[in-house]
């Protein structure tokens, strides 16, 4: 191609630019990439096959352009086509989230006049702002006449952290002798995500079916959702334990067969854990759906943990009568006067501290007494086997990583509880807690309920509140032998007012059988 021609193709686009402008015309555009419909890689380059019909979003150096006849398209970039010449267009892109690799492909297109191979050439290139990249070159002594594809792929994990950027650059080059050109079209960058075996899952009708177990999983792209499906019958326990990243705010939720929502784990700190425990009222294929809703992505695999069981059996309730003098009491130890103590119908009642009632008739010794509780110490990092809802998680502890928090807002509302069997034979069931309250002032209204359910009793023992001395951690103790040889649901409840918020804590807590020996 003549000098004269290959400018005329330089000038072009910009004639058509002003041509579009001043009629008030639309120019074509390239609707931007879907993440939802692009799978684990996600496009990032603008114009890359010029259907702008201009160079838009692309750096140039020399003077490069754009011509008709495109690899599959109308048009596509021109450089080169002068003696003596160079050529250069590139583009920038960021990384929107944690890509586990980065992918460049080009078309190339070469006609020549130069029979002197290597002469004239096009390069090709790639590269990370954090390193990493690489290059090609396309010579005039290259097959002419015919699209030739270019595909970068980087290697290693990590390509792509957010705030890094990838460029791809295009660079034409030729000698003062017998002019080369050079097309280039349909360009992509794509940022990949990292290989999860779970895709596609992203939606209630294509989630993944699985037996109950854990599974990584991956929050990738900006969006994007895991599903799983797993059978429940009606009556069953359905537990759901999310392990979030950090800085990944991953809710976990449940679906019934029929669609709808059953319940949802929203903690709004980032990477932290999610817990769901709620009995199947349908029988059918349940589902477990993670999501980030500020659309964070992971930069490490979370985990979910599923586990479907059958609820304890109801056992009977023991027949021998209590005489008085063993009758429970709900008063604590090392605390504030308790609230009047629930007893079994039909039993009299003392106001005893338990201490006392101990040292009336027996005191347990450590090899006398059996844990019924598990994770009472909260420090396996999430909740399960406890159950929660409402304003009740995760939270810090007493000398340790990891306690049960409760409240934390005006207007709380929530409950943290564990389902035990007690055996029929135990002679003293002490509950042991370590709570604490944290707030500005004295909150009489704020109150931690300790209590429990079985068989429609639904007994409170004892009422807590920020009240002096605040922000220590107090111990707390009660007795359920009446409610020996049957299931319980022993938990706590609060409740906040609108005024100055509360958080009341608990932690190392204990619920032990004991036998005389």
């Amino acid at each position: 191609m003549s000098s004269g021609t290959a400018r005329s193709w330089r000038f072009a686009g910009a004639l058509w630019l002003a041509t579009a402008l001043c009629l008030g015309s639309t120019l074509p555009a390239r609707a931007d990439p879907d993440p939802a419909l692009a799978g684990v890689c996600v496009e990032q380059l603008r114009n890359g096959s010029f259907e702008e019909g201009f160079l838009l979003y692309w750096t140039r150096g020399g003077t490069p352009g754009i011509t008709t006849g495109g690899h599959s398209g109308g048009w596509s970039a021109y450089l080169g086509g002068d003696n003596q010449d160079y050529d250069e267009i590139s583009q920038v892109v960021a990384c929107p989230f944690y890509g586990a690799r980065v992918i460049a492909h080009a078309w190339v297109y070469m006609t020549t006049d130069d029979w002197e191979q290597n002469s004239d050439w096009l390069q090709l290139s790639a590269y990370g702002s954090e390193g990493g990249g690489g290059q090609s070159y396309y010579y005039n002594n290259n097959t002419a006449g015919q699209w030739w594809q270019w595909t970068f792929a980087s290697v290693g994990a990590g390509a792509c952290q957010p705030g890094a950027t990838w460029t791809v650059r295009f660079r034409a080059e030729t000698d003062a002798y017998l002019e080369t050109s050079f097309r280039v079209d349909d360009v992509s960058v794509q940022v990949c995500c990292p290989d999860d075996a779970w895709e596609p899952n992203g939606n209630f009708s294509v989630a993944r079916a699985v037996s109950p177990g854990t599974f990584d999983l991956w929050l990738c792209p900006s969006g994007d959702e895991e599903w799983f499906q797993f059978t429940a019958a009606a009556g069953q326990i359905i537990v759901a334990d999310l392990t979030n990243p950090a800085a990944l705010h991953g809710d976990l939720c449940l679906y019934r067969p029929d669609g709808s929502q059953l319940a949802c784990s929203a903690t709004p700190a980032a990477g932290a854990p999610e817990h769901l425990e709620r009995v199947a009222d349908q029988a059918g294929s349940w589902r477990a759906r993670v999501f980030d809703p500020t659309g964070g992505t992971s930069a490490a695999a979370g985990q979910l943990a599923i586990q479907v069981r059958n609820q304890p059996p109801p056992t009977a309730t023991r027949t021998a009568t209590r005489t008085p003098t063993r009758t429970p009491t709900g008063a604590p130890t090392e605390t504030r006067t308790p609230t009047a103590t629930a007893t079994r119908p039909g039993e009299p009642s003392r106001r005893l501290f338990l201490p006392l009632l101990l040292r009336e008739h027996w005191r347990p010794r450590p090899e006398d007494c059996t844990e019924l509780l598990v994770n009472g110490d909260l420090e396996t990092g999430v909740l399960s086997p406890w159950g929660h809802i409402g304003d009740a998680g995760l939270g810090s502890g007493r000398e340790s990583a990891h306690g049960g928090q409760l409240g934390g807002r005006n207007d709380a509302s929530g409950e943290l509880w564990q389902w035990v069997t007690i055996p029929t034979d135990a002679d003293a069931v002490p509950w042991e807690t370590w709570w604490k309250a944290e707030a500005a002032s004295a909150q009489p209204d704020d109150v931690l309920l300790v209590r429990l359910e079985a068989d429609g009793d639904e007994p409170v023992f004892l009422t807590l509140r920020p009240e002096a001395p605040l922000n220590v951690w107090r111990r707390a103790t009660v007795d359920l032998s009446p409610w020996a040889g049957r299931t319980v649901l022993a938990g706590y409840l609060v409740h906040t007012d609108g005024s100055v918020p509360t958080t009341f804590r608990v932690d190392d807590v204990t619920l032990r059988a004991c036998r005389r020996p």
